[in-house]
């Protein structure tokens, strides 16, 4: 799922559960972006060089490993980078906790896929409500 600032779902793309999720994300990316957040899962050395060519901030978290665990500096940095993505993750709980939708309910990715574009369209529209309502 590909988010703006104001957490706002502009892409999203569904797979089967065998599919990586890094592997998504040149489908989420519009082109327009000028910072990629996501969490540790997505950093890759290859797509931090290729974003900087392109002009874009690469702001996934960074992870350490058993023999380079990460500094101070960079946890404050993953902890700054982490509280500007929650933005996004709250439209998972809107998805849940509004629309009660915490499994997949039926059988083949199309009938899912279809529920859920419709479950993040009713999202948007329910997140940006207040800037509709009559004055």
């Amino acid at each position: 799922m590909g988010t703006d600032r104001r957490g706002v779902v502009h892409s999203l793309t569904t797979t089967d559960a065998a599919a990586s999720e890094i592997n998504q994300l040149p489908h989420l990316v519009h082109g327009d972006e000028r910072a990629l957040y996501g969490d540790r899962a997505y950093w890759s050395e290859a797509d931090r060089q290729a974003c900087e060519a392109a002009g874009i901030k690469y702001r996934m978290t960074r992870r350490g490993t058993a023999h380079h665990p990460l500094s101070e500096r960079w946890r404050q940095i993953n902890r700054a980078r982490s509280s500007v993505r929650a933005r996004s993750e709250f439209v998972f709980q809107v998805v849940k906790c509004q629309w009660k939708h915490t499994k997949v309910r039926y059988r083949g990715l199309a009938k899912n896929t279809a529920q859920v574009f419709t479950l993040f369209a009713l999202t948007n529209l329910f997140l940006v409500r207040h800037r509709w309502a009559p004055a």
